[in-house]
């Protein structure tokens, strides 16, 4: 586990929001929220690194937790989970179709998107 990057993990539904903490963890320092009221007080309480905003959110749930993330600074990045076409936010903000790769795929395009080498960190642990 990474435990110096922190990331939030927001859904509405809470088998999707355990599964991806989950599978998050084992790289990432990880919290999770399961409605924006959460994710706003979270966002207030930490420094993350990335937020991961899930389908299960609606246009005006995403555009509120948006306006606040890039009131920020550093402002997080943000990544959209969707799912057939459904994602909440506009263009311009990362999305992932979350049925392209699995869980494998969220955790390296989290990684991506933190500048982190998974790979290396596999070698040196393995070394």
């Amino acid at each position: 586990m990474n435990t110096s990057v922190q990331v939030l993990v927001v859904s509405r539904d809470p088998i999707l929001l355990e599964t991806r903490q989950l599978i998050l963890k084992r790289h990432f320092r990880v919290k999770g929220a399961a409605n924006v009221q959460d994710a706003e007080r979270l966002v207030l309480r930490n420094d993350f690194e990335l937020i991961i905003l899930c389908y299960t959110l609606n246009e005006s749930e995403c555009a509120r937790l948006l306006g606040l993330v890039q009131s920020l600074n550093p402002i997080p990045r943000t990544l959209a989970l969707s799912a057939g076409g459904t994602s909440c936010v506009p263009e311009g903000v990362e999305q992932l179709w979350i049925a392209d790769g699995g869980p494998g795929r969220l955790v390296a395009r989290s990684a991506e998107l933190l500048g982190i080498d998974l790979n290396a960190k596999i070698r040196t642990a393995c070394a």
